[in-house]
């Protein structure tokens, strides 16, 4: 499944790019003004970034949206 696939990569980058940034759940929950929970979720692949959530998460982690939805997390524009 496509979805599937682009949930569980996402939130695979969205977890490098945290940990990059040496930021806990809770740090990057509350800077994206969500839930620890609905985080994880989105970590995890359960849950889609909605555009509004990849936009906070991505001010948040100071990257560009578009370094999210990227194939290769280990990309030079999210570098620490």
């Amino acid at each position: 499944n496509t979805n599937l696939n682009e949930r569980v990569r996402v939130g695979a980058t969205v977890k490098v790019i945290r940990e990059l940034r040496g930021l806990t759940q809770d740090q990057l929950a509350s800077a994206a003004t969500m839930s620890r929970s609905q985080l994880a979720n989105i970590e995890a692949g359960r849950k889609t970034l909605s555009k509004l959530a990849l936009a906070r998460v991505a001010t948040a982690l100071a990257v560009p949206a578009v370094a999210i939805k990227h194939d290769d997390p280990s990309d030079q524009s999210v570098a620490a």
